[in-house]
């Protein structure tokens, strides 16, 4: 500080905040389970395509399936780049996911929308700005 103007702002460098160990463990720990996901969603396609084809499940039905899944990878893709957006793509699959659990829901969508909902709170801390 100058001793001529007191309202000098110091001259030492501030280094940023890094990450904590445990958000970054976190991350990639759900970046994980999104990939296990979206494996366990591409190998079951077939099997609700057959199911929509028979009536066993509605077409609305299936997209809502196939959004919220390209909802995950994208709001996971957004989580690794650290973008505030991932907030708001996770947030979508988990109301989409849950207005898609009627009646007739599978295991996969219920692991989905637990998945959106614990990612979307985690984005909120890994992408808080210090």
């Amino acid at each position: 500080m100058n001793d001529s103007n007191r309202y000098e702002p110091p001259q030492a460098e501030v280094e940023p905040k890094g990450e904590s160990p445990l958000l970054t463990a976190l991350k990639w720990i759900l970046l994980a389970l999104i990939a296990a996901q979206i494996i366990v969603y591409a190998i079951a396609v077939p099997t609700f395509l057959e199911q929509t084809r028979i009536a066993m499940i509605s077409g609305l039905h299936f997209l809502s399936m196939a959004i919220v899944a390209v909802l995950i990878l994208v709001g996971g893709a957004l989580m690794f780049a650290k973008s505030r957006g991932a907030i708001y793509v996770f947030g979508a699959a988990a109301l989409i996911g849950l207005a898609s659990i009627t009646g007739h829901a599978f295991f996969i969508q219920y692991t989905g929308v637990g998945l959106s909902v614990a990612a979307t709170i985690a984005s909120v801390f890994l992408t808080r700005r210090s």
